[in-house]
């Protein structure tokens, strides 16, 4: 009798380390985030008072036959605070 590989366990891996994740993501959400009001433009860019910080840029492009597209673009910061001379 051939043993039968679990083919799930890769996803029970994903999905447990994801649970995690979204476990943590309130203690440090409740550690970073201000309680005020959004200021725009100023709230457009970076916030040098925070370590880390990500831009996301999300749209749909349509080709000239009517297919669309999506895409997302990220974008990193590690302010000058985090970084060691």
């Amino acid at each position: 009798m051939i043993p039968r590989k679990n083919h799930y366990n890769f996803f029970q891996i994903k999905v447990n380390r994801l649970i995690g994740i979204y476990l943590l993501f309130p203690i440090f959400f409740a550690l970073q985030a201000d309680d005020r009001p959004f200021l725009f433009p100023k709230d457009h860019s970076f916030h040098p008072k925070y370590k880390v910080e990500w831009c996301y840029f999300v749209g749909v492009l349509q080709s000239s036959e009517g297919k669309k597209y999506g895409y997302e673009l990220r974008a990193g910061l590690k302010t000058a605070c985090t970084q060691k001379a």
